[in-house]
């Protein structure tokens, strides 16, 4: 691919990379790397670091080590992009469950104020205890159970439980995954939805 970007912006075909063609080359690299093209201060850097006897120009082996320096980067620039949606979506987690949290305790502060209200009144209140749903029994190819327990704003909380080692935990995504891990027993397989619970 390196050789590829070579010859196809060598317009003159004088084996170098004269500097129009290196900036053709590095903006036609970016566009497919997703990278935002450097500056022409950035540039000229990677030129010269680049241009190892100074002639203003790039042979095939200069090129290769700018090459190598710009998939460098975008692999730097992917990695922190992965990093910040990471604690982007541990934050909307810690979010959600903050609001799981606050919305029990409201229920419960309305049921005993019900109890309350009603025992002044002698009667004995009506109280709904909310359960969640046990996993399935295991069964062949049924290795994780999952519940949808919020959908709120773009992204989705879901809880699941292993059928092999009996553990549960909470993930977010845009949809519920068709597989995934056991982070207790470390077993793989696919997620039966059980819709909301």
């Amino acid at each position: 691919r390196c050789r590829k970007y070579f010859v196809q912006h060598d317009v003159n075909g004088d084996g170098v990379l004269q500097r129009n063609e290196v900036d053709e080359a590095i903006a036609s690299i970016c566009k497919v790397l997703l990278l935002t093209p450097p500056g022409r201060e950035k540039v000229d850097a990677l030129v010269a670091k680049t241009d190892k006897n100074g002639d203003g120009v790039l042979s095939t082996d200069e090129w290769m080590l700018l090459y190598s320096l710009l998939v460098k980067s975008a692999l730097q620039q992917a990695s922190m992009v992965i990093e910040r949606q990471h604690t982007e979506m541990a934050a909307a987690s810690a979010r959600a469950r903050e609001a799981a949290v606050a919305a029990r305790e409201a229920e419960r502060a309305s049921a005993a104020a019900s109890e309350l209200k009603a025992s002044a009144k002698g009667q004995r209140p009506k109280i709904k205890v909310k359960t969640h749903p046990k996993p399935p029994a295991k069964t062949k190819g049924q290795l994780i159970s999952a519940w949808t327990t919020d959908t709120r704003g773009a992204a989705c909380a879901f809880r699941y439980a292993c059928a092999t080692c009996q553990h549960k935990w909470h993930g977010m995504g845009l949809q519920l995954p068709t597989s995934t891990t056991c982070p207790g027993c470390s077993q793989a397989g696919p997620v039966t939805d059980h819709g909301w619970g």
